[in-house]
């Protein structure tokens, strides 16, 4: 029982780090229009990004809830790959129209790899979100933790 809840936590943390993208590149338009913002491809995209932050929680359960110190720096790293992970798999999720309709090209190949950027471009703007991505493993962890002794 502790897959899903790794699954929903990183799914949480893929799209909260997809919106902090997101809200960065939204800060340095000029005078944004909010109302004029692709958001049909911002929610589908922040959608994709929940799904592919659940598979790759899915994946990396395994590595979540587990004792002593070890456990605390394999939960972290766990995290940290499952959130990097999460944007790749995301990413080609979201692109899946496009690939649909035009096959795999470069086109389609670029974003999907710009998607094992979120994570450190989310951080490097602002430092705070590895704050943010520690306590969303730390949560995780404990959870998973609790369930694995229950």
């Amino acid at each position: 029982m502790i897959r899903p809840i790794a699954t929903f936590m990183m799914a949480l943390t893929g799209a909260f780090f997809f919106f902090v993208f997101v809200a960065q590149d939204i800060r340095v338009l000029e005078n944004p229009e909010i109302g004029a913002l692709p958001w049909g491809l911002i929610l589908r995209y922040a959608l994709a990004m929940a799904l592919g932050g659940a598979i790759a929680g899915f994946l990396f359960s395994g590595l979540f809830g587990r004792s002593g110190l070890g456990g605390w720096l394999l939960a972290v790293f766990a995290g940290v790959l499952a959130t990097t992970i999460a944007g790749l798999f995301g990413s080609a999720i979201g692109e899946l129209p496009e690939l649909l309709s035009t096959g795999v090209t470069g086109a389609t190949l670029i974003p999907i790899f710009a998607g094992l950027l979120v994570l450190p471009l989310s951080i490097a703007d602002q430092p705070a979100m590895a704050g943010v991505l520690l306590i969303m493993v730390v949560v995780t962890h404990v959870l998973v933790r609790n369930r694995r002794r229950a």
